[in-house]
């Protein structure tokens, strides 16, 4: 930021690729979808400027504009502009439902135009960027700065290339006009994104096998399988069951899954097919997920998974052989498979369908170096999580712990905000702030994908499994019961962490 000045309304332009409206090619109609959008908060905005003002202690902030040379792209401030545009010009509101309003408010905005404004100016846009997302933290009933929608959270995440939403993404794919929010309006989900997202993370880890694959990193993609088809009309009945459902029928895992397996089972009655949802869950399969002692699904010509059943079609399943063109479904352990090859045969059983905390095969064993350790990862592979589930659940935090922690120490040191502490086992250094500087480290980049279940835990979003938090409540928590296949799934899913961190510290001596 260089300076604070004043300019001419006429030399602002609003900003053409607003993430809270998407990209627009022109100005007018750009100003029209913010005042369509905003409505009433935007005409209270107006009053309240004609009324004291715009804030002194609040400039608009504003760089060159790249598309028009001589003006200047308001960043931060574009509801404050366009109120003023529209006051000063009611003509740019016509074709809206509140362009009578603003007529009413030009009467009174000719008394007193208000035609120059204080902003701060940025040498360029990229300059005002990082500022301009960290303003958005509060709002004042439309008066005030506004927070973000997650569509406009969302085109800031798709733009600097981070990590999205998977409602979002799926969406997006499915819209005809290539952005989530318009679509999300016709179903009525505009409000309930964070719902959608959860259903649609429960769906990605406990349905994986009727193979859709939505992507949370680049390439933003959607792959939906070998029967794009069948599995696009799953999406769309899911999406579209999701408007009369509140937060509190899809609140738990169960309630999820349940919520899943009715879409899919209505479809299958709508189609007068066999029942398509996976089998019910039991105390050997508590998630009801292909493989283990449920059923085997197999893909058949019309898209529809059924118990038992064989490959009725030509088709060998695209990116891999489960039913649908799913993938295998993989032990984040082991790569070990459970997929129906055709034929009728039985799948594979899965790796996770043993015993022990820590998988005993070959191919799953860490290279574990240093004393404390090695002792208890040899525990962790002969404890019996039947017969010990909570020494079995502690184990899985004091494992990982350990381990984060060697990393540390070995090659990556103390963070500023850690500076006072004497090493990476002090106290008040949390395990969140360890695996954080080891991921950092291994990857900096995130275009590991072997390390995304480590990412995902570490958001603490209970629609992942094996979130930190869940690991917590396994020594604070004096309710929780645990499920000896669920502490399995949890230490499977951060294996490949802990497999990336014993590499390395093996490769070190």
């Amino acid at each position: 930021m260089q300076q604070i000045r004043e300019f001419q309304l006429a030399e602002l332009n609003v900003d053409q690729d607003n993430f809270r409206l998407g990209s627009f090619s022109d100005q007018r109609s750009c100003i029209q979808a913010m005042v369509r959008r905003q409505g009433e908060k935007l005409l209270e905005l107006a009053q309240d400027i004609l009324d004291v003002g715009l804030s002194p202690g609040e400039p608009l902030w504003v760089a060159p504009d790249p598309r028009s040379q001589g003006k200047f792209v308001v960043l931060e401030g574009n509801r404050r502009i366009t109120a003023l545009k529209v006051m000063d010009n009611p003509a740019l509101a016509s074709g809206t439902d509140f362009e009578t309003a603003y007529r009413r408010l030009n009467a009174r905005f000719v008394e007193t135009p208000r035609r120059v404004v204080r902003a701060a100016l940025f040498d360029s846009v990229e300059e005002a960027a990082p500022w301009v997302e960290r303003r958005h933290t509060n709002e004042q009933s439309g008066v005030g700065i506004q927070w973000w929608d997650p569509f406009a959270q969302d085109r800031a995440a798709k733009a600097k290339g981070r990590s999205r939403n998977r409602s979002m993404v799926l969406m997006e794919h499915l819209s005809e006009e290539g952005d989530p929010e318009p679509l999300a309006n016709r179903l009525g989900l505009d409000d309930r994104t964070t719902t959608v997202d959860r259903v649609l993370n429960t769906f990605a880890e406990e349905f994986s096998f009727i193979g859709i694959t939505i992507s949370r990193r680049q390439p933003w993609s959607v792959d939906f399988g070998s029967d794009p088809h069948t599995n696009r009309e799953l999406m769309w009945a899911i999406l579209g069951a999701l408007k009369d459902k509140s937060v509190d029928h899809v609140k738990s895992l169960k309630q999820r899954i349940e919520f899943i397996r009715g879409v899919i089972a209505g479809l299958a009655e709508a189609q007068q097919a066999p029942p398509t949802s996976p089998p019910k869950p039991t105390d050997q399969n508590p998630n009801g997920s292909a493989g283990g002692n449920g059923g085997d699904f197999s893909g058949n010509a019309s898209g529809t998974w059924r118990p038992g059943g064989r490959e009725d079609s030509d088709s060998k399943g695209g990116r891999g052989s489960g039913p649908s063109g799913a993938s295998p479904e993989t032990s984040g352990a082991t790569g070990s498979t459970a997929t129906d090859r055709g034929g009728g045969r039985r799948p594979k059983k899965p790796e996770n369908d043993r015993s022990t905390l820590a998988s005993t095969l070959i191919e799953s064993t860490l290279h574990v170096s240093g004393k404390r350790l090695k002792q208890v990862y040899a525990e962790a592979r002969k404890i019996d999580v039947d017969d010990q589930r909570n020494a079995a659940s502690m184990m899985i935090r004091l494992f990982l712990e350990l381990s984060v922690e060697a990393y540390c120490k070995a090659f990556v040191g103390l963070p500023h905000k850690h500076r006072d502490k004497a090493d990476w086992s002090a106290r008040g250094i949390r395990l969140e702030d360890k695996i954080k500087a080891v991921l950092d480290h291994l990857d900096p980049t995130s275009i590991d994908i072997t390390l995304n279940h480590a990412r995902e835990g570490l958001s603490n979003d209970p629609a992942y499994a094996h979130n930190l938090n869940k690991v917590h409540a396994f020594m604070h928590d004096p309710e929780r019961v645990l499920n000896p296949k669920e502490l399995i799934t949890i230490w499977d899913r951060w294996f490949p962490l802990m497999r990336a961190v014993h590499d390395s510290l093996s490769a070190q001596k």
